[in-house]
């Protein structure tokens, strides 16, 4: 440590050093959490599309359940008209 006081240079040099190594380890994390916060936009955006797809399925078995129960009504209506 005597040595630092006496060169201001290698102290300079040794606070760039610990600095470098700082910033280095703080690259690292962000990348890291770049990596993960990518997989979790991945596996968002898989998820809206397959509840996309799930509910544009339901919507179509709506349309059918809408059909049928037009259709019943429709025979009902031909059906009770018929008999008086």
């Amino acid at each position: 440590m005597l040595i630092l006081l006496q060169y201001p240079n290698l102290r300079i040099l040794n606070e760039v050093s610990i600095l470098l190594e700082v910033l280095e380890r703080r690259q690292l994390e962000l990348e890291s959490k770049d990596k993960q916060l990518r997989g979790d936009l991945g596996k968002a955006a898989n998820m809206i599309q397959e509840g996309d797809a799930k509910r544009k399925s339901l919507e179509e078995q709506l349309q059918e359940k809408d059909v049928q129960l037009e259709e019943k009504k429709y025979v009902m209506f031909v059906e009770h008209g018929t008999n008086e």
